[in-house]
This record gives structure tokens, C-alpha cells and sequence, in this order.
């Protein structure tokens, strides 16, 4: 069977360009979200590597504070803790969209 493939021209390889955008340009595009509901969101999404819809479903009641976690509803219909205490640029994004008035509402329902 090698002996088969001896004779068999190769195509070049060609060195792809990395396409995904590092870390420092994630952060640095989530920084300039001045929307502080979509801030929050967005950096949820980044920093708890969380689904898009499971994101959305967060509700205020979700956060608990004191032990610095949420419950996320996602995928299989079981809650799962995520600790945000880890993730101090995602908890302070969210503590100031609380802020807000109607703050959760606009979340899960923009104008």
C-alpha cells in the first residue's frame, strides 16, 4: 500500500490565516458596547461561555449576589451554577445594568 502512494503528487499545504480574533480584540470590542444591557449581556456570552438564548433567559432573581454566582437555564432544562466571582469584569457589567431602572426587563425584552 506505501509503495502505491510513492508516486502520488501532493497539493501544497496552504497556511491559513487565523480567522477567530484573540482574546485582547474580544475584550477590546466588548469594552466599546455602550449599551450597558448589551454590555453586560455580551460579556456574560464571553466570559461564562454561555449560549446566546441561555444568556437571555438570566433573570434578576437568577443572581444571587452573596455567593457571587448565577443559576444559568440552558441547554436539557437542568440549572447550572456558574460562579461569576472568577469573572470580575462580567459581575461588575451586570451590577451596573442592575442599576438601571427596569433594568432586567429591558434585557430580556429591548425596546
Amino acid at each position: 500500500m506505501a509503495d502505491l502512494l510513492v508516486s502520488v503528487k501532493r497539493k501544497p499545504e496552504h497556511i491559513r490565516e487565523t480567522r477567530a480574533l484573540d482574546a485582547g480584540r474580544v475584550e477590546l470590542v466588548l469594552r466599546q458596547i455602550s449599551d450597558p444591557r448589551d454590555r453586560a449581556l455580551f460579556w456574560l456570552i464571553y466570559d461564562g461561555g454561555l449560549r446566546f438564548l441561555a444568556a437571555q433567559a438570566i433573570d434578576i432573581e437568577d443572581i444571587s449576589w452573596p455567593d457571587r454566582s448565577i443559576a444559568i437555564h440552558g441547554k436539557g432544562d437542568r440549572p447550572r451554577e456558574k460562579n461569576i466571582s472568577r469573572c470580575q469584569h462580567t459581575a461588575r457589567q451586570i451590577s451596573d445594568h442592575a442599576r438601571q431602572p427596569n433594568h432586567w426587563a429591558a434585557l430580556r425584552h429591548p425596546a
